[in-house]
């Protein structure tokens, strides 16, 4: 099964998709380890396919089941692939949520410097797609490294220039 230049996107495999619906039915009744295979198996299966948009969203989201059981190691390493992924998908809104989680697993990995840039970096390229909404989570974790690097005024200043989202009462 080859994907053509140019050629729509294969429809999907129902056995990798039911790959994620299980992860979220193991992760529901607490049994992550499970999870974890499943969705290594979704990323596996849509890759293998051609998808890789999908094979990224799968990859996005083990890297958070991960990152937040604290294998930041592991989820950055998901986080870089699941970029990868996107870039080759020229799926901009996902590659833009992996840098952030990337940037928020180096913070947690406490590489802080390379948080930071990774984080500006993702601050910058939502903030030029000129969407309020789509700005607050890059700055959210940009504020979150500077704020570890004890630089509070300048994590103010990132929080202030975000407009807020939703109804603020």
């Amino acid at each position: 099964n080859r994907v053509a230049y140019g050629g729509h996107p294969p429809a999907g495999d129902a056995r990798a998709a039911q790959m994620i619906v299980d992860a979220d039915r193991l992760l529901a009744r607490g049994r992550r380890a499970a999870a974890e295979r499943a969705l290594r198996g979704a990323v596996g299966a849509f890759e293998r396919r051609g998808d890789v948009r999908r094979a990224g969203e799968a990859g996005l989201r083990l890297g958070r089941l991960l990152l937040g059981r604290g294998r930041a190691a592991d989820a950055s390493a998901l986080f870089t692939d699941a970029h990868n992924r996107f870039q080759r998908a020229r799926a901009a809104d996902g590659s833009l949520d992996a840098t952030v989680y990337l940037g928020m697993a180096q913070t947690d990995r406490g590489q802080l410097i390379d948080a930071e840039q990774t984080c500006r970096t993702a601050y910058a390229a939502a903030s030029a797609l000129g969407n309020p909404d789509v700005v607050l989570f890059p700055a959210l974790a940009l504020a979150r490294t500077l704020l570890w690097q004890k630089r509070h005024a300048e994590a103010r200043s990132i929080l202030e220039a975000v407009a807020p989202v939703g109804d603020v009462e």
